[in-house]
């Protein structure tokens, strides 16, 4: 997620406003903080075992109602038609949302669901290994993202190194969590790399409050620096139960899932729907019954974690392929996300400002 246009009017940002404020950050003290205690009561740090912990029933419906559903809900956005339209405006745009995503998809289920994973280990090792860096460094962006949107119209009260050092400051967790991942155990180690991680992240944080007292002192509104600051700080606790056990990364992504759901709310329910599109037509009457449209997401994730874990081994071939069809939609999650938020480009910057930073009424 690109950082956000500016507002010049007297409303509160999206996710400035009071109902997007507990959503968001209430996440953490209402689902992070108690499922990561859950996973410490029942042991899972100390066998290390998190396929035991991830099928365990609060943490299935917790995947199933934030984690899972987020992933299907890009189709929204994805298959509107000024979006294709956009895409298919050049070549290169073409490539990167018709092509690349069918590939991942496609060669996702194949690989994987007629059983040539186990065959090419070095290469499904590297494979995987990609997944897990794409996966964090797609969190810590989007929390980067997501905190710009929460400075508001303060933003410009900032010096330009502020964000930069954010953006390093975000990245410096997401190759923490990967040193983490390949320790022994997934579990923090003291290791070189892990501290040189740790005196950056220290060194940067300690530079963004530098900034923020700065910007406070230039006139930043109070509130629009409290927002952001006690987003930084949830995202950073939030992150750190991944480092200390990747089990526990599951939990870390509660806010993520949540502010991502809370962004996508304008742009299903609200963006223009063209009558002669096919696809706009068909999600038309999803829209206007928001209790069905959420069902069928928690359906879509139910059916994942039943193919996915029903015991079926070996597997029929079409039900083989359709789980792994699931997985590559992870995957195209995280691709297409990185080329659907970016306000730095006109066509994005004209329709998603006016949801994320709404004109003042006259």
């Amino acid at each position: 997620m690109a950082s956000a246009a500016r507002s010049s009017t007297g409303q509160l940002a999206y996710l400035q406003r009071p109902v997007n404020v507990v959503l968001v950050l209430g996440t953490f003290v209402a689902i992070t903080l108690p499922l990561a205690a859950f996973g410490w009561a029942v042991g899972g740090h100390d066998r290390g075992d998190i396929e035991a912990l991830t099928r365990t029933l609060p943490v299935q419906v917790y995947l199933v109602v934030f984690g899972l559903s987020h992933f299907f809900i890009t189709f929204t956005v994805y298959l509107h038609r000024d979006n294709r339209a956009y895409f298919a405006s050049t070549r290169r745009r073409r490539t990167v949302f018709y092509a690349i995503p069918a590939v991942i998809l496609i060669g996702t289920a194949l690989y994987t669901g007629l059983g040539l994973a186990p065959r090419l280990v070095g290469l499904t090792t590297a494979f995987f290994l990609a997944i897990r860096a794409f996966d964090f460094f797609h969190l810590n962006r989007q929390s980067f993202g997501v905190l710009q949107l929460f400075k508001g119209r303060s933003g410009r009260r900032f010096a330009p190194w502020v964000r930069t050092v954010e953006n390093a400051y975000f990245l410096a967790w997401a190759a923490l969590l990967f040193v983490t991942f390949l320790q022994p155990g997934m579990r923090f180690a003291a290791t070189p790399p892990s501290l040189i991680l740790i005196a950056l992240i220290v060194l940067s944080g300690l530079a963004i409050l530098v900034g923020y007292a700065r910007a406070w002192s230039l006139g930043a509104p109070g509130r629009d620096l409290a927002l952001a600051l006690g987003y930084w700080a949830a995202q950073t606790a939030s992150v750190a139960l991944g480092v200390v056990w990747i089990g526990f990364y599951a939990f870390s992504l509660a806010m993520h899932y949540v502010e991502y759901h809370v962004l996508m709310w304008p742009r299903w329910s609200r963006t223009r729907l063209a009558s002669d599109a096919i696809p706009d037509r068909l999600f038309a009457p999803l829209r206007a019954r928001p209790m069905l449209f959420y069902a069928i997401l928690f359906g879509l994730g139910a059916l994942y974690l039943v193919l996915n874990e029903a015991g079926l081994e070996p597997r029929p071939l079409p039900v083989n392929l359709l789980v792994h069809v699931f997985d590559g939609l992870f995957l195209f999650h995280y691709f297409v996300e990185m080329y659907l938020w970016k306000f730095r480009e006109p066509f994005f910057r004209d329709s998603l400002g006016p949801l994320y930073f709404p004109r003042a009424s006259s």
